[in-house]
Order: structure tokens, then C-alpha cells, then sequence
């Protein structure tokens, strides 16, 4: 499997692996100017990247958005979903909602690390109608 990152806007930085033995990659802010998060607030932040994962034989790949560290530590902003959910067959452009969660105001900047996506296989059981046993 491969993972293609494409640069939807031409000055986007492009996603890093994480340092060490993590397996995934930093995502980053493209803005024109800076975001203001109020307490509270709730702002989708665009990447200016988009990505395909390419030599897929069944659809079971799925990549997830999940919370920044340094976010969560730094400025109390957390994914506002918790974790998000991007279908393996998605091409557009990766954007990230974020939540303000302390009370003060905080400013999300151009290239900031705002998420870390990670890439994973999804089992696709076999389903039947059928009565469940009780317990």
C-alpha cells in the first residue's frame, strides 16, 4: 500500500512521518492568517493537502485523524470529534476541526502542527440477520 500526499495549495507543508517509531504522520495548518479560537469555539482548519491510498484490493483502509499532543498540551485545543474518520477511497482535501477547550483565546498559525493522521486496515465482517443468545 501507498500513501500519496498531494499539495492542494502550492506553499501547503506536506505531512512528516513523526519522530521516532510512531506510526504517523504531522499534520499541518494552511492558512492565510492566523485563526483566532475563542473559549469554546470550533474552527475547521484546512491542510492544503489531500492524499490517496493507492494498490487497494478491498476497501478495508481507512485513515484516522487524531489529536495532537502538543495541542492538547500547549493550548488545550482537541480535535473536535475526538477522532476523524476518512473512507479509504476519499481524495480530497484533509481538513481539521478543532475545538478551543480552554478559557482563554488561542491562535492556530500557518504551518502549525494541528493533528497526526495514521493509517489502518478496518476488518469487514460477514453479516447475518440472526437471533443473539442470551445471556
Amino acid at each position: 500500500m501507498k500513501l500519496v500526499f498531494k499539495k492542494v495549495k502550492e506553499d501547503a507543508k506536506v505531512p512528516t512521518l513523526v519522530k521516532g517509531k510512531a506510526p504517523f504522520f504531522e499534520l499541518y495548518a494552511y492558512l492565510d492568517e492566523d485563526k483566532i479560537l475563542f473559549p469554546g469555539d470550533i474552527k475547521l482548519i484546512r491542510t492544503g493537502i489531500a492524499f490517496e491510498m493507492k494498490e487497494m484490493e478491498v476497501p478495508d483502509l481507512s485513515a484516522l485523524i487524531l489529536p495532537s499532543n502538543e495541542m492538547i498540551k500547549d493550548k488545550q485545543i482537541y480535535l473536535a470529534n475526538n477522532i476523524g474518520v476518512i473512507s479509504g477511497t476519499y481524495k480530497g482535501e484533509i481538513a481539521v476541526a478543532l475545538v478551543n477547550g480552554s478559557k482563554v483565546m488561542r491562535t492556530i498559525s500557518n504551518g502549525e502542527k494541528i493533528a497526526r493522521l495514521a493509517v489502518t486496515r478496518v476488518s469487514i465482517p460477514n453479516m447475518t440477520a440472526g437471533e443473539m443468545k442470551k445471556s
